[in-house]
């Protein structure tokens, strides 16, 4: 599986929680409209995630039932925070 950062972990998250209006979302994930695109290209690119944007309600939602499963990469004191170290 592909490792991500934090930070995108964080985002994917967040994004994975509720599906909703990109304003929201973003507001959500504290990104930029970049940040937040690139995101949800990444989860169908990377996970096969089938995500669907709804003109009506100018927002983002899951096609299929979907569970995130990811790898993030922690630095050491990131690691020991965490109280694994």
């Amino acid at each position: 599986m592909k490792k991500i950062s934090k930070p995108q972990f964080e985002r994917l998250q967040k994004i994975n929680t509720r599906l909703v209006p990109t304003a929201e979302l973003m507001r959500l994930c504290e990104c930029s409209e970049k940040n937040l695109k690139n995101d949800l290209r990444y989860l169908p690119d990377t996970y096969n995630a089938k995500i669907h944007f709804d003109r009506k309600l100018k927002g983002y939602h899951y096609l299929d039932k979907f569970d995130l499963d990811v790898n993030v990469a922690l630095s050491e004191r990131e690691y020991k925070n965490q109280g694994f170290g």
